[in-house]
């Protein structure tokens, strides 16, 4: 009968090993649920600022672009330092965050990073490299948050003899 307890004993004594190692499992499942929503919330995040980047630049193009004689050129040239100082702002900020503008321009297609918005012939640009930024791509610590558009050389242009 000494031999049967210490064999209940031992029984139980398994059970509350298991019980424990379940436990412990359970716990770094939750903590591991818990840190990829963290991971999701600041992605969606981060995806939200990224427009912002975007609208100071096309600020910034629209002035480059703009040949009126209103405003000055002298207020224009405030006007664009002050936009192209908020947007490197906001670009350090998001680099404090992680997340790094994705190289594009005149570098070969890589559609892990690049979404292609179409195709240019380019006499300069060699063929499936990207000949234009139409909106700037990001990573976040080496990850894809947001592929850049872009325009792919097609190479130059050629004539067709048969028309």
């Amino acid at each position: 009968q000494a031999t049967e307890g210490t064999a209940d004993e031992t029984d139980w004594q398994a059970r509350y090993m298991r019980l424990q190692a379940d436990m412990e499992n359970f716990k770094k499942r939750l903590t591991q649920s818990a840190d990829n929503d963290v991971q999701r919330a600041r992605q969606q995040i981060l995806r939200d600022m990224l427009p912002l980047a975007d609208h100071l630049e096309l600020a910034i193009q629209h002035l480059q672009s703009d040949n009126g004689t209103e405003p000055s050129s002298s207020q224009r040239q405030a006007y664009r330092e002050n936009l192209q100082a908020t947007l490197n702002s906001f670009l350090e900020v998001l680099k404090r965050h992680g997340v790094t503008r994705i190289p594009a321009e005149h570098q070969p297609f890589d559609p892990h990073h690049h979404e292609a918005m179409g195709r240019i012939a380019s006499a300069s640009i060699p063929a499936d490299h990207v000949v234009q930024v139409v909106q700037a791509g990001y990573l976040e610590d080496g990850q894809l948050l947001r592929p850049a558009r872009v325009l792919v050389s097609s190479g130059p242009e050629t004539e067709d003899a048969g028309f």
